[in-house]
């Protein structure tokens, strides 16, 4: 399967994280209340993670969408797990573990864009007290490497709020080009919030 070669690939690499199937993460977590506990600190969920009133701030801020629920986060690590099985498959939703200790660290998403050829949006989200560690990036990298070296894919875009600065450098970091604003595309808060989008090219990753 291309997201089984590609993770073995991407150890050996000697990668700061690794990205695993859930149902195959041997080193990750085994329960599910694990797995949500720490999910849900990168959503802004509840969780027993200390998250003082700045880091909040910045959450309630960065995130592109709600603060997920306990069960909300289950709901997503189950499909997670069936969607891997899907052929063709369309969604690569994987764990982000650190190498070295084996702890679940985050979630990274991978999903094939159905309005456009070979292509496919993204998204990461990482536990608050791994942030300035450079496994943001590693895990852009990972997804980006699964895209265009497993997949085949033309181009990979993902969004992110306005301000997000941090996610922004990121994207860069990676080689991701920032094209452009779509105006009031996420209502949240009973607010409608515009995003920036950041895609690259497959001959800009072989660079």
């Amino acid at each position: 399967m291309p997201g089984t070669t590609g993770a073995d690939r991407l150890f050996r690499r000697g990668s700061e994280a690794q990205r695993l199937d859930w149902e195959t993460a041997d080193t990750a977590p085994t329960t599910a209340a694990s797995c949500c506990r720490t999910l849900c600190a990168g959503c802004g969920g509840p969780t027993k993670i200390d998250r003082t009133g700045p880091v909040r701030a910045v959450l309630a801020l960065a995130l592109s969408f709600e603060p997920r629920t306990r069960d909300q986060v289950a709901q997503f690590v189950a499909g997670a797990v069936v969607s891997a099985v899907d052929e063709p498959r369309a969604e690569y939703a994987l764990a982000v573990v650190d190498r070295g200790t084996g702890e679940l660290i985050g979630s990274g998403r991978i999903a094939m864009d159905p309005h456009q050829q070979r292509a496919a949006t993204f998204g990461f989200a990482l536990r608050p007290d791994t942030w300035g560690a450079g496994y943001g990036l590693e895990t852009v990298r990972l997804l980006l490497a699964l895209g265009f070296e497993d997949l085949g894919l033309h181009r990979v875009w993902g969004a992110r709020s306005p301000l997000n600065v941090a996610s922004a450098k990121t994207m860069a970091s990676a080689g991701m080009v920032e094209e452009g604003t779509i105006r009031e595309h996420v209502l949240k808060g009973g607010r409608w919030r515009d995003s920036v989008v950041h895609a690259i090219l497959e001959r800009e990753w072989a660079r």
